[in-house]
């Protein structure tokens, strides 16, 4: 293993090459349907297309949620009440 020399003795710890944290991967469960995935699409266009056409831009933004939703078909809403629901 290769050692990097430091100026300062206090900073050895800072400058030493030390081995590679083993990566966790992440538990991601789809939780979502293809219909619960194809309705969020859904709903992202019709906000959109509501802030756009009232001049409200900002509100498109909520779209973004939706989007991601709809996308990785994973719902953190449902996920927190199925855990809530397995805690009773």
């Amino acid at each position: 293993m290769t050692q990097l020399s430091c100026q300062v003795e206090r900073v050895q710890d800072l400058c030493s090459i030390s081995e590679p944290k083993p990566v966790v991967p992440m538990k991601f469960e789809y939780n979502l349907s293809v219909g619960e995935c194809v309705l969020s699409f859904f709903m992202m266009m019709a906000v959109i297309i509501l802030g756009i056409f009232t001049g409200q831009i900002w509100l498109a933004v909520f779209g973004l949620p939706l989007f991601l939703r709809g996308l990785l078909g994973w719902c953190p809403l449902k996920t927190f009440l199925q855990n809530q629901g397995k805690a009773k």
